[in-house]
């Protein structure tokens, strides 16, 4: 390694692109029950927008956080459920299992699309023997990274699988990213964040990292704003932008 930094990087929205795809997930799983919901309940349906209602609610969060998160902005409580719960079932992890379902048709059907130049960043980074961690939400992390084939240039992954094993708190609490700079050997102070959500924006800012990008790759100036209110240190849309002499 050429200095005493690490990186952190979250993965949908900064290596690979599949937010479309979660988004479309989710508003077919809440739309399909906030219907059925409406009408047996003699209410007015108002449709999951895949745009505010996602970044708000459930973005970069651990999926039944996320879930259950929505279902209280519309004054909806429902039993938590249980592992054993099917997707018919009324419960957080039941309707969890379903959005579930639909992400795998969506990932199969249309995969993951790369940013390439978040892989030329990464392949620099590897070449110069800068330690990297992956830290993400997704249950299906390492099938994502596996899909577009950069799983292997981090040192060690962070995924809800590993999260539960550890007994650590999902995002927007700072426990993922916090281990995963313990695995990589660092302090939080002597690592680089690089996030798009506002759920992980807060997480790696309450971690005491010693900087917090705001990944945007595409022109979306209210988005930036967003990732500044919850604490971003800077906004960047490329690795590229990324100037520091120890990386």
């Amino acid at each position: 390694m050429q200095g005493d930094k690490a990186v952190i990087l979250d993965m949908d929205g900064v290596l690979l692109k599949t937010h479309h795809l979660h988004a479309l997930a989710w508003k077919k799983m809440f739309d399909e029950f906030l219907m059925a919901y409406c009408e047996k309940n003699n209410q007015k349906f108002t449709a999951f927008d895949e745009i505010k209602d996602y970044r708000k609610y459930v973005d970069g969060m651990p999926r039944l956080d996320g879930l259950q998160n929505f279902l209280k902005s519309r004054g909806i409580s429902l039993p938590w459920g249980e592992e054993t719960d099917t997707l018919d079932d009324l419960t957080i992890t039941g309707l969890g299992k379903k959005k579930e379902r639909y992400y795998q048709e969506l990932l199969n059907t249309k995969g993951p699309r790369v940013y390439k130049d978040s892989v030329d960043v990464i392949r620099k980074w590897t070449n110069h023997h800068v330690p990297m961690a992956v830290v993400s939400s997704s249950q299906n992390c390492k099938q994502v990274l596996a899909m577009g084939r950069v799983e292997i240039f981090f040192d060690t992954i962070v995924d809800p699988q590993l999260a539960s094993k550890q007994e650590l708190k999902g995002k927007p609490e700072p426990d993922y990213f916090v281990h995963g700079a313990e695995l990589l050997g660092f302090r939080p102070d002597q690592c680089y964040v690089v996030e798009d959500s506002l759920a992980g924006v807060r997480a790696a800012k309450k971690g005491g990292f010693s900087k917090v990008f705001g990944m945007v790759h595409e022109d979306d100036p209210e988005k930036e704003k967003e990732l500044l209110r919850a604490g971003a240190d800077e906004i960047i849309h490329s690795l590229s932008e990324i100037h520091d002499p120890e990386l």
